[in-house]
């Protein structure tokens, strides 16, 4: 190999051990059972799964979007975030279209405040934009 591929090489291996080290929070993917009967899915950060005291910061996407919109915004956080696929969007279930209401959609994320552990009976930051946001 050539010095300067030789250098790229060392370069890519050093970049991907700093990476490593400053690894992202673990997201995981889950889903709930609705009121509705409902499959509702979600994405779940908790950088320090130790500490559950930390509040907990609960994303809701907009229209024609997903929990995907939200997953830099939790990858940067140190504290834990739930990120909701709304009925209909990503993971989660649409159900019977005349049932997509916005009580619905509300009911829908009751049932994950209401089953999620980190969640229940607890102080939690809700953030939402565009239809999350309403």
């Amino acid at each position: 190999l050539s010095a300067s591929m030789h250098l790229l090489f060392h370069l890519s291996v050093l970049l991907l051990q700093i990476a490593t080290a400053m690894a992202l929070p673990l997201i995981r993917s889950n889903s709930i059972i609705s009121s509705a009967n409902l499959a509702i899915s979600y994405v779940e950060s908790c950088p320090n799964d130790d500490n559950t005291d930390e509040p907990v910061t609960l994303f809701i996407h907009g229209l024609d979007s997903s929990s995907h919109t939200w997953r830099r915004v939790q990858q940067s956080l140190t504290t834990p975030t739930i990120a909701i696929d709304c009925r209909g969007c990503g993971n989660s279930e649409l159900g019977d279209h005349d049932e997509f209401t916005p009580d619905s959609l509300v009911a829908d994320v009751k049932s994950v405040v209401d089953s999620h552990p980190l969640l229940q009976k607890k102080r939690f930051v809700l953030v939402g934009h565009s239809m999350g946001g309403r």
